[in-house]
């Protein structure tokens, strides 16, 4: 008889985390603009909503972390089976935390960027106009 793999910790912590770090980010990004909204209302959101950007940014950051310790966790846990499958679980799923990261970190550093440092002609309405 062969020996059975280790079963691990429950997913259901990271998935949950996951689940309620981005259902909160979007909550908090609820009145962001369309992405074909006027340049000119996109900038004034941006200035005017800095730090609720800021903090839907952060939860989406935060958010990648439970998904990729959720990506390799299932991952870990399909070591017994030699199935293609879990190898492609775990590259999406790990693609998906960094892209989420990365989308964190890009709204953070949107969130931050002080106009008055902006040198001419580089916001968003400046280009459109």
């Amino acid at each position: 008889m062969a020996p059975r793999p280790q079963s691990g910790p429950p997913l259901i912590a990271p998935g949950l985390a996951y689940a309620l770090l981005t259902i909160a980010g979007i909550a908090v990004a609820a009145g962001v603009p369309q992405p074909g909204a006027p340049p000119g209302d996109v900038l004034a959101y941006a200035q005017g909503h800095a730090s609720t950007t800021r903090v839907s940014a952060f939860l989406t950051l935060a958010a990648a972390v439970p998904l990729a310790i959720w990506s390799a966790a299932g991952r870990l846990r399909a070591l017994g089976i030699t199935a293609p499958g879990s190898a492609i679980a775990l590259a999406g799923g790990v693609l998906a935390s960094g892209f989420a990261a990365l989308s964190g970190l890009i709204g953070w550093v949107a969130a931050r960027a002080d106009d008055s440092a902006r040198p001419r002609g580089t916001s968003a309405a400046e280009v459109q106009s």
